[in-house]
Formats: C-alpha cells, structure tokens, sequence
C-alpha cells in the first residue's frame, strides 16, 4: 500500500495529532446565525489492520496490546484473541 502523501514529521517527535478548525453553528439571541470557530486536536493514527494503527503524518505503526505487537512483529500467536490466533 503506498502512501498518499508525503510523511511530514519525525517519529520520535510526532505528536500523532493535529488540530483543525471547527465551525460552532447556532442561533443568537437576536434570531442571526453565529458562527464560532474552534481549533480541534484530532488524531492521526489511522487503522490499517487488525489491532493495528498507522499515522498519517510520520509513518509510525501502533498497536492496540502487546499480544498483537508480538503478532505482527514475530508472529506469535495469542490462542483466545480474535485474529492474532
């Protein structure tokens, strides 16, 4: 699978996250719509797999438990856990 875009950060110092504007929509008290906009942290870990995430801006792989770090990094098996069996 290749990337889609270009890796943008070290992984040692990647935070896996980044923040986006977020629009607040709601009436005022004057009956005129508001909007507000808020920077959000949102996550840039993506699932790639089963039991497994990947950021999108450095590359990093995570794992969701040691047993499927030891699944994918040296194959072995944990007996009772869907998919790494």
């Amino acid at each position: 699978m290749g990337e889609s875009r270009m890796l943008t950060r070290d992984q040692d110092t990647c935070p896996h996250t980044e923040q986006r504007p977020v629009e607040n929509r709601s009436i005022g008290p004057d009956g005129n719509e508001v909007v507000d906009v808020e920077r959000v942290e949102f996550s840039t870990m993506d699932d790639i797999d089963l039991h497994r995430v990947k950021c999108r801006l450095c590359g990093k792989i995570g794992y969701y438990s040691g047993a499927a770090r030891a699944f994918y990094e040296d194959g072995i098996k944990s007996p009772g856990i869907s998919g790494l069996e």
